[in-house]
């Protein structure tokens, strides 16, 4: 239902020529007002990715017409699921872990990441299904050497139990039975990669017994976060195992009624993307955890304009840049870890070069100066307080990707991995600063970005106001939210109430659907004060 009046304070206009039409309103529109802690966007630092990997982004970029933030999660997110079983990353002598990546992108579906990870993770997948098909020789003797130690062992249990029955002495068997017990043939590690919706208890049996180096990608994030791992019963165990996998800390699960197992020296790499209001439905139902157990603040985040509405069709043109990224991260693969029964992945560990560590230093400083109340990331600090460490982390990435496992890090994957960790420190923020703010503005600030971006994608002016009750974010979908939001915005001079023949419809500023505005703070995320802060940033 459409509201029968406007809110208060909130003037209809008639449309330019008084009869309803899409046309400007009467009166001139002024410069928008940003809303509290509102930033815009700014363009991916695509300069700072090696020139490999930027090649690559390049071109699905202009193959899929995609988002470039996307892609280039993508491609970073694949970089790391290769490099996380071959090396770690040592920041000082108390201060080593894994250089796994969690991202998460916040898109529409339609978006196409299904497309971007299948050809950024071609070789991921050839990958596993190589090691797949070798593996069943493989597979075929561990079965039968299963079958012939449980024969023996049957043997043995026979023999005791009818000697018990006759009162025999049964020590000698028992002895027998120990030592055929620490004969059982192991089943061999085959590499399972890649999952989609899976149970915790799935996950972590499958990193202890099978392959302790995965990644969960997902184009369809809402199985993820809105799968059974994350119901009521079972979020707390899922967030639990996530945030050890990102640490690199050991898991331990006891069962009665089942084996019990113990995940350790185990890396894992997340790529989700998902929707606004999937990210929301997951926010408002998970008590706090996954803020509070700064499940979140491990990702890097971004929340990209959509595309949609001006892919116009382009003639499929040859990638060279995309193979040799594929060639490069199937190298990266085949070259296997060493593994321990007990401890998992047995791990080379990165330095920094004594350079890359002072600028990893400064850069560590300057995000904690802003934590303070009124800094940049105060609205953030559980994000904020894990930006250096990914920084690190991504560091280590990119030193593998064009290196190798040996060496040590320099100033300039130290430089790149700053730039990129910094940009989605600013995401971040515009991303999750709403949800610390009243519901009302949270409401509005999302129904901005809402409007903006559907105006943009489809090249109109504004939304009557049943489209955006029927589809528009869900925190607006009832007459009081949509009404109170709407008032906040054209408060802010960001929206108006159009009368249109019978409808009333909202439009947007024009200078906000076209880039023109000046509506962001002078910190926006394009000429953060971070990066000034910090000395040789470029």
């Amino acid at each position: 239902m459409q509201p029968k009046t406007p809110p208060a304070g909130f003037r209809v206009f008639k449309g330019a020529n008084g009869n309803g039409s899409h046309g400007a309103a009467t009166s001139p529109w002024s410069q928008p007002v940003p809303l509290v802690g509102q930033i815009e966007r700014a363009d991916y630092p695509l300069s700072a990715l090696p020139e490999a990997i930027r090649g690559a982004v390049s071109e699905v970029t202009d193959a899929v017409q995609a988002p470039p933030e996307m892609v280039a999660s993508s491609a970073l997110a694949v970089a790391s699921l290769a490099a996380q079983s071959l090396a770690d990353v040592r920041r000082s002598e108390t201060l080593t872990g894994p250089c796994s990546l969690y991202f998460l992108t916040v898109a529409e579906s339609g978006d196409r990441k299904s497309t971007v990870d299948r050809l950024l993770g071609r070789a991921v997948r050839e990958f596993q299904d190589s090691q797949r098909d070798a593996a069943k020789v493989t597979m075929a003797a561990h079965t039968a050497d299963l079958s012939a130690w449980q024969a023996k062992r049957d043997a043995i249990d026979g023999k005791m139990t009818g000697d018990a029955k006759a009162g025999k002495d049964i020590d000698g068997h028992r002895a027998d039975l120990a030592q055929i017990e620490t004969g059982k043939p192991d089943a061999p590690r085959v590499p399972r990669l890649i999952f989609e919706d899976v149970t915790s208890e799935k996950l972590g049996r499958a990193l202890a017994t099978e392959w302790p180096s995965a990644g969960i990608f997902s184009s369809e994030g809402g199985a993820v976060l809105g799968g059974h791992s994350m119901g009521k019963d079972s979020i707390a165990r899922t967030l639990s195992l996530l945030n050890k996998l990102w640490d690199g800390a050991s898991h331990v699960v006891d069962r009665a009624t089942s084996a019990s197992f113990a995940v350790r020296g185990a890396r894992m790499t997340i790529s989700l993307q998902v929707q606004p209001h999937v990210l929301g439905d997951f926010l408002d139902r998970d008590r706090g955890m996954s803020r509070g157990s700064d499940f979140l603040a491990r990702f890097l985040a971004s929340q990209p304009a959509s595309l949609q509405g001006s892919r116009m069709y382009r003639e499929p043109q040859a990638t060279p840049e995309l193979h040799a990224f594929n060639a490069r991260i199937a190298d990266m693969l085949a070259d296997l870890p060493t593994i321990d029964g007990e401890r998992g992945l047995l791990l080379p560990t990165l330095d920094l070069d004594p350079i890359a560590k002072a600028h990893w230093v400064t850069v560590y400083d300057a995000i904690e100066t802003q934590l303070s109340s009124g800094g940049d990331f105060a609205s953030v600090r559980d994000v904020a307080s894990k930006a250096a460490d990914n920084v690190a982390r991504l560091a280590g990435v990119l030193h593998v990707f064009e290196n190798g496992p040996g060496g040590v890090i320099g100033l300039r994957s130290m430089q790149a991995a700053a730039r990129i960790v910094t940009w989605h420190l600013y995401s971040a923020r515009g991303l999750f600063a709403p949800l610390t703010l009243s519901r009302e503005v949270a409401n509005a600030a999302t129904l901005d970005r809402w409007l903006i971006d559907r105006c943009r994608m489809e090249g109109v002016d504004g939304f009557s106001t049943r489209d955006v009750l029927n589809g528009g974010p869900n925190g607006t979908r009832k007459r009081e939210d949509f009404e109170k939001a709407a008032e906040i915005l054209a408060a802010h001079g960001r929206v108006r109430l159009v009368q249109d023949g019978k409808r009333k419809r909202l439009t947007v500023n024009p200078m906000l659907v076209d880039g023109t505005a000046d509506d962001a703070d002078d910190d926006a995320p394009d000429s953060p004060m971070i990066e000034k802060r910090v000395e040789g940033w470029n």
